[in-house]
């Protein structure tokens, strides 16, 4: 397989919960708490974490695990490790263990750029080019806070690092990586027209940060929010010959048994790298009810959690660095994060002044539904009205997950939904829907995978996922199924239209054999035809790898949507390229080397 498939597919695996962060909502500021519940038992705590509830000095018997805090009125109730931290000597993990959050950093970058527009040293609405001059002018400007609500439309780095032949595990410069962002002719969208979760904002705001303040986020982050919290053991990790004490090591689990290490060099940060602790986290959670960060009033706060939205006004569910939703009825605040085998999740209800946190070194644990599993023990009834406009913050409160029954569909009702749908927009992602009992199981392209209950002839809810998806098939002129829309409260819907078999996958697959080269990527593509089918490798690393034909013109393999293009005279002349959040990238045929 080439570079070109293992460097996308191994990001994904490695980013995870990174690539799909958890919907939640939040707002400063007490209120009256619903009815009390009974503490749950330590127990009850522990069964959750049991998989990896293993201090034996048994080496076959150890795996990494979860350290957590529950916190409530913003004391530490609950906090305990489970599994180890250091497999080599057996350190277990504690509630002092250190690990890499990944994107949960995000809100850390979102909170040094409100520091500095609260100085008057930037403004939300400058213009990006202001900072980034080499910038190519898109036709609209992108501000500081299309960056801080993933709506600029910018593709992400980090994808287009895999295309490009660039192990996003190695240490690269900052300059490099500006440059391949510097490249792009083309957005993933119009600005403002859509929400796109990218690393490439937030990588460009900790480089603000630094280019508006004259030094390295890591040492504002240090200075404005870790020193004057008590953080002590929290660093934004932008050297990676740094000791960093009480860390814990990433692991992935080795074909055949046992675990093996996830190290990474990259010293890039802004869209992740921080290190930190569920101690220091309980800190930084505390702040979020009396601040006392830059001018230590509530408008730091009221600007931290003030939603995004589109161009037609449209609330996209995401503030600075904090995805907006709720969980059974109770408003929450989250970001989830993932780096190398490192996972973590970070979820509060402002109502009741409660916040889980789970951080993993295991990159098969899904610490979100971990915390959620924990905020299940504490969490009362939801208030029967909740007041989404309560305290300084206008925000959208999801419904909780509807009270519809579960019909039953008869056996022969099943089949009409199954096949593989793509959504509407470049880039977006291709579902392969099939059954499973009683419900369907949907697997994206994405790396989303999820089951979804009948509770209506052609309407379906989603089940065991963050966030509450409706999906409602649609019918063409024939009453067959030809779409799905995929409704998330406060998110914009996606349409998603069924992907047409083609009668004859081998017809005209001479017209695509060649070369492609990419100026945007700085890498190439070659196909060859092969009894009967179409292979791909690139940059002359690997076998070539079979795609899949999807349409006349469109061919696919995981996480990757070819599109060839035409000249005038029907002759092909180019491809364009859609990944997960980066779309529309263009490869030109070159004219020998066929």
């Amino acid at each position: 397989m080439g570079f070109l498939l293992q460097g996308v597919l191994s990001r994904t695996l490695r980013l995870g919960a990174a690539i799909l962060p958890t919907l939640c909502v939040s707002l400063c500021g007490s209120a009256a708490h619903a009815s009390a519940v009974s503490d749950p038992t330590p127990a009850s705590i522990d069964a959750i974490f049991s998989q990896w509830d293993s201090h034996t000095n048994d080496a076959a018997g150890q795996t990494p695990g979860v350290a957590l805090a529950v916190i409530r009125d913003e004391k530490i109730i609950y906090a305990r490790g489970y599994g180890m931290a250091n497999l080599d000597h057996a350190i277990p993990i504690s509630t002092t263990t250190v690990f890499d959050v990944g994107s949960t950093s995000k809100q850390f970058t979102a909170a040094c750029i409100l520091l500095l527009a609260e100085e008057g040293k930037l403004s939300l609405a400058d213009d990006i080019r202001k900072f980034f001059p080499d910038l190519p002018n898109y036709g609209t400007p992108i501000t500081i806070a299309h960056l801080l609500h993933h709506t600029s439309g910018l593709r992400d780095y980090t994808s287009i690092m895999g295309l490009a032949n660039l192990d996003i595990e190695a240490d690269h410069p900052d300059p490099l990586l500006l440059d391949i962002i510097y490249r792009q002719k083309g957005l993933n969208f119009p600005t403002g027209e859509r929400f796109d979760y990218t690393n490439t904002g937030y990588f460009l705001l900790g480089e603000i940060v630094r280019r508006v303040s004259g030094t390295p986020v890591s040492q504002f982050a240090k200075a404005r929010i870790f020193e004057p919290l008590g953080m002590t053991s929290t660093i934004f990790w932008d050297d990676h010959t740094m000791i960093v004490p009480h860390r814990a090591d990433s692991f992935y689990p080795r074909e055949g048994g046992g675990y093996h290490l996830s190290i990474s060099l990259m010293d890039n940060v802004g869209d992740g790298g921080i290190y930190t602790t569920v101690e220091d986290l309980a800190k930084w959670d505390a702040n979020f009810y009396h601040n006392i960060l830059g001018k230590g009033t509530p408008d730091f706060l009221d600007q931290m959690q003030k939603i995004g939205a589109l161009n037609n006004g449209q609330p996209i569910g995401y503030a600075s660095g904090l995805f907006i939703g709720a969980h059974r009825g109770h408003r929450m605040v989250s970001h989830g994060g993932a780096w190398r085998g490192f996972r973590a999740e970070m979820v509060r209800f402002p109502d009741e002044k409660l916040t889980v946190i789970c951080l993993a070194n295991l990159g098969t644990i899904s610490p979100t539904q971990l915390a959620l599993r924990v905020a299940d023990l504490y969490l009362p009834d939801a208030p029967e009205s909740a007041d989404a406009n309560a305290g300084s913050l206008t925000a959208v409160t999801p419904a909780a997950p509807s009270a519809a029954p579960t019909i039953t569909l008869a056996d022969g009702d099943w089949e009409k939904f199954l096949g593989r749908f793509k959504a509407n927009n470049p880039g977006g992602p291709t579902w392969t829907v099939t059954r499973r009992d009683q419900m369907l199981m949907v697997r994206s392209s994405s790396g989303l995978a999820f089951t979804a209950r009948p509770i209506g002839p052609l309407v379906f809810e989603s089940v065991e996922r963050p966030q509450l998806a409706r999906l409602t098939f649609g019918v063409d002129t024939d009453s067959a199924i030809s779409t799905i829309t995929q409704t998330i409260p406060d998110v914009p819907d996606i349409v998603l239209t069924r992907v047409v078999t083609v009668a004859d996958h081998a017809a005209g697959l001479e017209d695509f054999v060649g070369t492609y080269d990419s100026p945007e990527i700085g890498g190439w593509m070659r196909f060859t035809v092969a009894d009967g089918k179409l292979f791909v490798t690139s940059t002359d690393l690997g076998d070539p790898f079979p795609v899949e034909r999807s349409a006349p013109d469109t061919f696919a393999l995981p996480g990757f949507e070819l599109v060839f293009t035409r000249d005038a005279a029907g002759k092909v002349d180019g491809i364009t390229l859609n990944v997960p959040r980066a779309s529309g990238m263009r490869y030109a045929k070159q004219a020998t080397g066929n």
